[in-house]
């Protein structure tokens, strides 16, 4: 691999500043812009007759301070005296830097979410490798550069050198599996400043704890020449020291006066630096407080005088032992089963299927998915969560316990906030009885609780709006949001509608709520299946039908369904008979230019905002990309701005009743209790009128044709109000059908019992401009009055 592909492949920032360092004696940075500057990096790099190093992470501005460390997809280590053949986790790329010292190169698929998740990964993968240098993994530290010199030795140079190269890319959800950084060792820092001087000789301190070393580590000690292996006889008279009581600087001062001390004879500078770190190194070796479960199981393994089965059992109870240590198993309401890591909070499906529970079992208990041993742990795991009690329940970004008057907020991962009355406050993923699975595709967010911003100025700018005000449409979708984060109060749910021409904002709207939401991964997309609609409404918050201007027939039952608390039936994986019932979840949005759906029960669901080309109202075209950026940009402020508002609603009682009259009366009811929170009572109501209006001028349109119809027969027959059964009033009817209207009519009314069921299902809207009743004959038959309005009405 040349020096350029090689950068290439661990730069993984788009574009910023590189830093190339060289050393004798004084740095000297070198700043460059990336990739523009690739050609000239190289040629200085491999030009360079110093120790020369680079940063795989590139920065905001030409100064290296870890702030302005941009956000990468690559997590370097330091891997210095590290096995490499025994890494849980193989490097990407890996380069030798001298005999027996490496540097490693992790690469993910995806970016971490911010400069703290990769800050944490990385101190993680450092501190899961033994002898790995704790002082490394810092985002921005330095590597040396491949095809330069090592030139830190006094007698001697080696080359840097790549000596194995993958394809490998890590899936963010594997890095997560290692062990906390904080499980290698207790009260060991990173590093600390070695002792320039001691008040006792090294010799007297050794001779303090002479009983307490063996009489090698001693004597190797006090002869004239170094050992054959230093290195090793070093590292043995540390740890000795450190078993004996002796604090890290008496350490120190023995080891720098030890024949073996290799750091100080060899090096041309840093001596004192890299022998402290060796010391630390022992002493995290000493002062270790797991067993090395890897090494463990493999030992039980070998017991090949004991049964297999026995084995297997003992490694699934170390296995098991171990996952309840550090997380909590978790049985569902709907049947599904989960284990929760501590650390993370990241829930892992225990299921066959489960990629990531896989993932578990062989990075940190060597339980590859082609063993025996792998199957039985995970059909052993399954059976346990099985049998737990079923406790919890599965949500999607939010949750809401009206009894208790609390709402939890999942911000992606592992931090929930809990709002209430009293205020807001953190807990962790899991609690509550409520556990929220991760999507990756979902970024995740932390709320700015110390912000002004307008966070409905923000999402919800849509001066064209023809149906209502401005001000009325932004209450509107004020009210809609904060309803969204309360949907478990409510038993049915509004769809929210955006119709207008093309270029009226229709999708930037939905795009922005989208950004608000999800972040920058995920877009509004058009119906494809119902399969892939009951799968959406399923797993997320809020779900987008764009541009939905061709009709199928499977849309309007779905969107009937998606206004009520519905549930979907799925067979269990790997089973015959045993079904999973999960909830929708989706708050519902559909776009259109010319909507079809055919059912009146579907529109009355629906929150109609109806938008006109910007370029009608002589009002200047948005930029959506700026639109979007906007969002991106300012989304932590706007959650937070959205959870004051949501803490706001929480202390406000709630009305025990609602004049509003609406289908979806849930809105109605609990839309005023939010609006009163914001002060904007009398704006909602007058909304409420307003959406009902379209509602029934969408209710119109879609049956012209029948209300044409309708209005023409009143006005031949006298307009007086006289029973008619079905049939009769539909043939009636069906004869003074205009010619044009005709074949369309007998499409969509075949007969008079679909006739007169679409009239019943209008009722409603119809009786805004004539007047529908129906009785039952002393037959049993339903007769029809239809009659004009009196102009009183």
């Amino acid at each position: 691999m040349e020096l350029a592909e090689f950068l290439e492949a661990v730069v993984t920032t788009e574009e910023g500043y590189f830093q190339l360092s060289v050393r004798n004696h004084d740095w000297k940075n070198h700043w460059y812009e990336w990739p523009t500057d690739l050609a000239t990096i190289v040629e200085h790099a491999s030009s360079s007759s110093d120790d020369t190093y680079f940063s795989a992470h590139l920065f905001k501005s030409k100064d290296a301070h870890k702030d302005n460390v941009l956000p990468s997809r690559t997590i370097p280590q330091d891997l210095d005296n590290a096995d490499v053949s025994s890494l849980a986790l193989a490097p990407t790329i890996l380069v030798q830097t001298s005999p027996g010292r490496h540097q490693g190169f992790w690469v993910a698929t995806t970016e971490f979410d911010d400069l703290n998740a990769h800050e944490t990964l990385s101190k993680r993968l450092c501190y899961s490798i033994p002898l790995c240098d704790r002082s490394g993994w810092p985002p921005g530290h330095k590597f040396r550069v491949p095809g330069t010199l090592n030139k830190k030795y006094l007698n001697q140079q080696y080359p840097v050198t790549i000596i194995r190269a993958t394809n490998k890319l890590y899936n963010v959800d594997e890095l997560e599996l290692l062990p906390p950084a904080t499980s290698t060792a207790t009260n060991v820092p990173d590093w600390f400043e070695p002792p320039a001087d001691w008040p006792r000789q090294a010799i007297l301190i050794l001779e303090d704890v002479k009983d307490s070393i063996s009489a090698k580590v001693y004597a190797e000690f006090h002869q004239d020449a170094p050992s054959q292996d230093r290195s090793a006889s070093l590292f043995a008279l540390e740890t000795q020291l450190f078993r004996a009581g002796l604090s890290r600087e008496e350490v120190y001062w023995v080891a720098r006066h030890s024949p073996n001390d290799k750091f100080h004879a060899d090096l041309r500078y840093n001596a004192d630096r890299e022998l402290a770190k060796d010391v630390l190194r022992a002493e995290i070796t000493v002062k270790a407080v797991s067993t090395n479960i890897r090494e463990l199981i493999n030992d039980i393994r070998k017991r090949t005088k004991t049964l297999q089965a026995e084995r297997r059992r003992t490694i699934y109870e170390i296995v098991l032992t171990a996952m309840q240590g550090e997380g909590d198993f978790v049985h569902v309401q709907d049947g599904r089963r989960y284990y929760i890591p501590r650390e993370t909070g990241h829930p892992i499906e225990i299921e066959m299927a489960s990629g990531h529970l896989h993932s578990l079992l062989d990075v940190k208990y060597a339980l590859n998915a082609t063993e025996p041993e792998h199957h039985y742990t995970m059909q052993s795991l399954m059976s346990y969560t099985e049998y737990l009690p079923e406790t919890a329940n599965v949500g999607t970004l939010s949750s809401y316990d009206y009894k208790s008057g609390t709402a939890l907020i999942h911000t992606g991962r592992k931090d929930v906030y809990v709002v209430d009355k009293t205020g807001i406050n953190i807990t962790q993923n899991g609690q509550y009885n409520l556990l929220f699975p991760w999507d990756r595709i979902v970024e995740p967010f932390t709320p700015s609780l110390s912000t002004d911003i307008d966070w409905a100025q923000t999402l919800f700018d849509i001066p064209n709006i023809l149906n209502m005000t401005p001000e009325e449409a932004t209450c509107v979708l004020k009210v809609w949001l904060l309803f969204a984060l309360l949907r478990d109060a409510a038993t049915s749910r509004p769809i929210l509608s955006f119709f207008g021409q093309p270029g009226s904002g229709k999708t930037s709207t939905a795009r922005r709520l989208y950004a608000f939401f999800y972040g920058r991964h995920m877009d509004v997309s058009g119906a494809t299946s119902p399969v892939n609609y009951d799968i959406s409404t399923a797993t997320l918050p809020f779900y987008v039908l764009d541009n939905l201007d061709t009709w199928e027939k499977w849309i309007p039952d779905r969107l009937a369904q998606s206004a009520g608390k519905s549930d979907i039936l799925v067979r269990k994986l790997y089973t015959n008979q045993q079904t999973v019932r999960i909830k929708r979840q989706a708050m519902v949005c559909v776009t259109a230019h010319d909507p079809k759906f055919g059912r009146a029960d579907v529109t009355d669901r629906m929150l109609i905002l109806t938008l006109q080309r910007f370029s009608n109202m002589s009002l200047p075209f948005k930029d959506e990309g700026s639109l979007l950026n906007e969002v991106i940009a300012n989304r932590n402020k706007l959650w937070g701005a959205v959870l004051l508002d949501l803490h706001r609603v929480l202390a406000t009682p709630l009305p025990p009743t609602t004049d509003l009259q609406l289908r979806i009366q849930d809105f109605a009811r609990l839309g005023e209790w939010i609006a009163i929170a914001l002060n904007e009572q009398e704006v909602f109501r007058s909304a409420i009128n307003s959406l009902q209006a379209a509602q029934r001028v969408f209710n119109l349109d879609e049956d012209h044709i029948l209300i044409t119809s309708l209005q023409q027969w009143l006005s031949k027959s006298g307009g007086s109000p006289k029973p008619k059964n079905q049939d009769d009033l539909y043939r009636e009817v069906l004869s003074v059908v205009a010619p044009e209207d005709f074949k369309t009519f007998l499409m969509l009314y075949k007969n008079s019992s679909v006739f007169t069921k679409r009239i019943s299902n209008l009722q409603d809207t119809l009786n805004t401009i004539m007047t529908v009743s129906f009785f039952i004959d002393k037959n049993g038959q339903r007769m029809w009055l239809i009659g004009e309005k009196d102009s009183d009405d």
